[in-house]
């Protein structure tokens, strides 16, 4: 299902955007352990706050921080599942597992292996699914995680050919957007390229206006 120019174009824009207003030096990982205040930040930027309970927070992030960020170079996509039932069983999260939480979290400290789940990237890689006839479950996280980067692998020359005139930035500084920080380099990083499918998933799955809030 190959990405159509105009959508491909919003997709880099929007990663764009993200690279400029993210409170860390993504496209590269984040590097310093979670703490109280950087994470409501974040957790309201990426819309799940409310994934979990009130005056959790804390026991939240030592579990998080123990778990996924100490040994993020060594967790698998199954430990995503575990972490995010974890956080269930302790009963800290509002409802069933707060997998895109965790998630997000493992995308943060290592953007170059574990895309970010939700409801609209789950949205937009069944659609893709159904286009292309197949019928794996994409209810956990590993399944999710080894769906998406088969679809991932199919678009990734595109992705790459598209980005490789180099007028990206300068047509996101006419938008506004203020990117003269961003490293030279953005274009080349695999991270920022899978973010770039990320928003093709989020855009394919409906709405597609989180990038705004950034």
């Amino acid at each position: 299902m190959p990405i159509h120019l105009c959508d491909l174009s919003k997709a880099i824009v929007e990663a764009l955007w993200l690279c400029a207003r993210t409170p860390y030096s993504f496209p590269d990982a984040k590097k310093e352990e979670l703490n109280e205040n950087w994470f409501t930040g974040f957790a309201n930027r990426w819309n799940v706050a409310r994934t979990i309970k009130p005056n959790t927070k804390h026991k939240v992030i030592e579990i998080l921080n123990s778990k996924i960020v100490k040994n993020i170079n060594e967790i698998s996509p199954s430990d995503i599942d575990d972490v995010a039932l974890l956080l269930h069983q302790e009963k800290l999260s509002t409802t069933g597992k707060p997998l895109s939480l965790v998630s997000k979290i493992a995308f943060t400290y290592n953007p170059e292996k574990f895309p970010p789940l939700d409801s609209r990237a789950k949205s937009g890689l069944k659609k893709r699914q159904r286009k292309k006839g197949e019928r794996g479950s994409i209810n956990t996280y590993a399944n999710f995680f080894t769906t998406w980067n088969s679809h991932y692998l199919n678009e990734k020359t595109n992705i790459c050919e598209t980005l490789s005139d180099n007028r990206w930035i300068e047509i996101t500084k006419e938008m506004g957007i203020n990117c003269n920080e961003l490293n030279p380099t953005t274009l080349e990083k695999s991270s920022f390229h899978r973010k770039i499918f990320d928003n093709v998933l989020l855009n394919e799955g409906g709405d597609n206006s989180w990038w705004k809030e950034f």
